[in-house]
């Protein structure tokens, strides 16, 4: 990802992006978002959505405990731990978001986006799906893929052909 989109998706969501830039021994974010910037705007509604509700629990449990009438059928809301990435990259043409923290509802988020990843293109945001060039996997609208394609084609080569290559039969 450039790193102005970066540092942009660092700024509104610091909580989230603690270890942005840590020490390469403690996290993978030492690394930075190790993918293109078409799923910027992918990642900023997951993270908005996650910190929203990490906050919304924060609100429901003081409301709860300021309250007077804690009626014995209401179960008391459960403050949600904080979400820290420890990756975020792409891995066989979609996003990989890995994260410490959260509960149930922000597992489901993060499958979520990690299932659009796979329409969207990973360029430049588009409507995209996997494609395979090189022995790597992108998710790619038609435009982009028209452009990644490589200049030169290189048929595969099996077994035989180099048995063949190299004076056997």
């Amino acid at each position: 990802m450039s790193p102005n989109l970066e540092i942009e998706l660092v700024a509104k969501y610091p909580k989230i992006y603690r270890d942005y830039n840590g020490d390469i021994m403690a996290t993978n974010m030492a690394w930075g978002m190790e993918h293109d910037d078409g799923w910027g705007t992918l990642v900023d509604c997951l993270c908005k959505n996650i910190q929203d509700h990490i906050d919304n629990s924060i609100e429901s449990v003081k409301r709860y405990e300021e309250s007077e009438n804690k009626d014995s059928w209401y179960k008391k809301p459960e403050i949600v731990s904080q979400v820290i990435v420890d990756q975020q990259k792409e891995k066989f043409g979609g996003l990989r978001f890995y994260c410490s923290g959260g509960d149930d509802i922000i597992d489901g988020m993060v499958t979520m986006a990690e299932s659009l990843s796979y329409k969207i293109c990973e360029n430049c945001g588009h409507p995209g799906s996997p494609d395979e060039n090189d022995s790597w996997i992108k998710t790619l609208c038609k435009r982009c893929r028209r452009r990644n394609k490589p200049s030169k084609i290189y048929p595969r080569i099996d077994g035989e052909d180099i048995r063949k290559a190299l004076g056997g039969e």
